[in-house]
């Protein structure tokens, strides 16, 4: 992939990460983190580190804006919880509602 798709790739998802920063700040919830990298991975779509750096997928730049966003706040709610657990999924509910179906579409994507 080329540098300007990364670019471009990179500064969506910032421009996301904020945008969902801002939403769950409303709920009260502060969310802060450290880097941002863009990988070619294949078997994750993201995920998000003990040092709260948050790592996503190259190939998210093919999906629908609904599934790009939800993978978004799943890593952002992992900077809360590093679990699945309910509270984890709680708080993915602020954003998505429906995250179960949004969760079973993306698992059934190939990468």
């Amino acid at each position: 992939f080329s540098k300007d798709e990364v670019e471009f790739l990179r500064q969506k998802i910032n421009d996301r990460l904020e945008f969902y920063k801002s939403l769950y700040y409303e709920h009260g919830i502060s969310l802060e983190w450290n880097r941002v990298s863009i990988r070619n991975q294949s078997t994750r779509w993201g995920s998000c580190s003990n040092k709260r750096n948050l790592n996503f997928n190259f190939k998210m730049k093919n999906l629908p804006n609904e599934l790009f966003d939800y993978i978004i706040v799943h890593e952002l709610c992992h900077l809360l919880q590093m679990n699945h657990g309910v509270d984890f999924w709680k708080l993915v509910s602020i954003a998505f509602p429906d995250f179960q179906i949004l969760r079973s579409t993306l698992k059934s994507i190939r990468f």
